[in-house]
Parts: structure tokens; sequence; C-alpha cells
């Protein structure tokens, strides 16, 4: 019953969004099956009651699946594993969802290279900044052009004296 459309989710709640019920709701979504399939939910390797499956049918006759657990809100705050396992009748095979509180965030992966990128980019900014603003406390000198040859220098350098003049030849 599972095809190559089908996937699952888990979806858990909202780290901050149960705690005013006491209780915290997990669901499974088997999405794209072609005929029912057995949800098992365990919390770190011990096997839980069975949750409530609700069923849509599709117009091309598939089915989404939700199956819903609610556990305490201490049970999920705790640390341990709540694993989804969906088993396909016809292929034998089984999928596993695996989370626990606080749930990972799809973008933490990022964190890491973001930060890094932030501070380079903060080092490259003052280096700038410094190099700029401040060139003769790190050593170098800045460059100061010369002034411009008055009109008198450029005269007697372009008259030439008989020595100078064998000299070129």
């Amino acid at each position: 019953s599972y095809a190559n459309s089908s996937w699952v989710m888990l979806l858990v709640p909202f780290p901050r969004g149960s705690q005013v019920t006491g209780t915290a709701n997990l669901a499974c979504v088997i999405h794209g099956v072609s005929s029912p399939v057995h949800v098992s939910w365990s919390v770190s390797g011990e096997l839980q009651e069975q949750g409530l499956t609700r069923s849509l049918k599709a117009r091309d006759g598939s089915l989404t699946l939700i199956n819903h657990i609610s556990v305490p809100m201490d049970t999920w705050t705790s640390g341990k594993n709540f694993t989804c396992e969906i088993k396909f009748n016809s292929s034998g095979s089984s999928v596993k969802k695996s989370t626990k509180y606080p749930p990972a965030r799809e973008c933490s992966h990022y964190i890491v290279p973001l930060a890094a990128g932030a501070g380079l980019l903060l080092l490259v900014v003052s280096l700038s900044l410094v190099w700029t603003l401040c060139p003769s406390t790190l050593g170098f000198q800045p460059r100061v052009s010369a002034p411009p040859a008055s009109e008198e220098q450029q005269e007697i350098k372009s008259q030439k004296t008989p020595t100078e003049s064998s000299l070129i030849r």
C-alpha cells in the first residue's frame, strides 16, 4: 500500500503551546496509501497504547491517515524519544519517525555556518575600518604623493648642460 508518492510526517506540539492544557498531542500523518496501515507508538522503546486513527479519501482513491495520541505534558517534556512506526500491509516494510522534546528545528543545522559567516564578516569590516582610519598604528605609513614640480624646476630640467648632452649621445 506504500507508493512512490506516499509520505509520512510526525507532528508534535509547539514547546509553549500545549503547556496550557497539560497534555501534549502528537500525530503521525501517512499520505498517499491505498489501504489502511498499522500504526504503533513507543516512548523510549516502550510500546504505548494505540492512537486514534482518522482517514481522508482523496479523489484519486488514495488515503491520508492521521494517527493521534495524547500524553501528559511531563511525559512529553521528559526528554524521552517518541516514535511512530507505520507497517504497510502489502510490502511488510515499515517507516519510523521519531522526535523528542524540544523538537529539532529544520533550520538548526544552519546556525553554525551562519554564525561563522557573520563573525568573518564582522572581522573583515573591523579590519577595513582600522586599516582606513589608523594605518600608522599598524606599522604602515600612508603614501604621500610629492607636490607637483614648479615651472622653474621644469625649465631647469629642460635646459641641459653641454656635458649632459654629450653623455646622452
